[in-house]
């Protein structure tokens, strides 16, 4: 659902996290080069100032933890290196902090899909496109079939998927399973176009509109959120509203931006900030690291303003329905708000100093780096 890289490559000293190795693109221009002298510190800013829905945890979280984490190490899948990311990681306080109100079992079932999307970002992030198309191939086929035999040389994440599905798809109605299906496919298929983005460097590199349209699908929010609707009954019409969807985009968008501000840092660190969307918005619009993260605040109030006043906007499809609608679209606020809370609770962006950044927003960087450097292209304004 979200980024997945590795563990967090900064140093932590005291209440400051400094990013430890150099940040350079290394992206080939097009056009020209230019450089911007890193800020001695930045300040994050907080994409969720009015949003209502407020941080809770899922009581069931320790227990589900233990059997989840269980279920993925189970196959042996993971380096020592990529085990210990994992651990920091801790995706069963994500799905914890984004489904309050499942019962048990609800939060099992979003939690092993969290450990999966992990892992499949795990084994696709260093493949190439035509890696990344046969995982995808054998995932899809796996989650269309899960009764079948899985072939020992295949790829691992078609058992994964198997053994997930079959367990997930017991309690979850026929509409919402499809809707899963779809909605995975098409993530696939956006990872395997980012790990062809990545083959050529980002290049050519994508202007906000473009990116913002395969990140909605790299970030797999549609089949996270479609676990919320695994336990309800709603019908196609709901979700082919304009109202609706305007909704389910601005939730996304909203996770994104907090995701790629969050993770920014660590990201430029390892050289892999192609696909975010603070590099995007210094590039296209040509601005520096500061009024990019302006840019990415006023998209945000812009998404949550729509979020918030779209829900009064929405029509009636009876009584029943209006219930269940309500119930998928306040699980998209609360998955809104844990995904943020995530971010500094766990240790996947900041360490273990998670919540002071979380209290002062700020970041600093080691003063040894001289310089980051990013592509410049032909800048144009364009809305998210």
């Amino acid at each position: 659902m979200y980024d997945q890289g590795t563990s967090p490559l900064c140093i932590i000293k005291r209440r400051r996290v400094y990013v430890w190795q150099t940040l350079i693109f290394t992206f080939q221009p097009p056009h020209t080069m230019s450089s911007t002298e890193l800020p001695a510190s930045f300040h994050l800013p907080d994409l969720l100032s009015t949003w209502p829905w407020l941080r809770r945890i899922n009581p069931h979280y320790l227990d589900v933890k233990e059997e989840s984490a269980y279920w993925l190490q189970s196959f042996n899948a993971l380096s020592s290196k990529a085990q210990r990311a994992f651990n920091a990681c801790d995706f069963t306080l994500l799905t914890a902090l984004s489904y309050p109100d499942f019962d048990k079992e609800q939060l099992r079932t979003a939690s092993d899909l969290m450990h999966l999307f992990f892992l499949y970002d795990e084994k696709t992030d260093v493949e190439s496109p035509s890696g990344v198309q046969a995982i995808a191939n054998v995932t899809m086929n796996s989650l269309r079939n899960p009764s079948s035999h899985r072939a020992r040389d295949e790829p691992l994440m078609g058992e994964v998927m198997r053994q997930f599905w079959r367990r997930a798809s017991k309690s979850a109605n026929k509409n919402a399973q499809r809707r899963f299906i779809e909605h995975f496919d098409l993530h696939t298929k956006a990872m395997t176009q980012q790990a062809e983005d990545r083959s050529r460097n980002y290049l050519p590199m994508r202007n906000i509109k473009s990116y913002m349209e395969l990140r909605r699908l790299t970030i797999a929010t549609r089949p996270a959120f479609t676990v919320l609707e695994f336990f309800l009954d709603l019908p196609d019409e709901v979700f082919q509203h304009p109202s609706v969807d305007d909704l389910i985009t601005c939730g996304t968008d909203l996770i994104i931006l907090s995701n790629d501000v969050y993770s920014y840092h660590v990201e430029a660190a390892r050289g892999d900030a192609g696909h975010n969307i603070i590099t995007i918005v210094m590039n296209d619009l040509q601005v520096d690291l500061s009024t990019a993260l302006q840019c990415v605040e006023g998209y945000a109030e812009n998404a949550r303003n729509r979020f918030i006043n779209g829900l009064v906007n929405v029509p009636s499809f009876g009584i029943s329905v209006d219930e269940q609608l309500s119930i998928y679209l306040h699980g998209i606020g609360n998955c809104v708000r844990g995904h943020d809370s995530w971010c500094f609770e766990s240790e996947r962006y900041f360490g273990k100093v998670g919540k002071d950044v979380q209290k002062d927003r700020l970041l600093y960087i080691d003063p040894s780096l001289q310089q980051l450097q990013s592509q410049v292209a032909i800048g144009h304004t364009i809305t998210v």
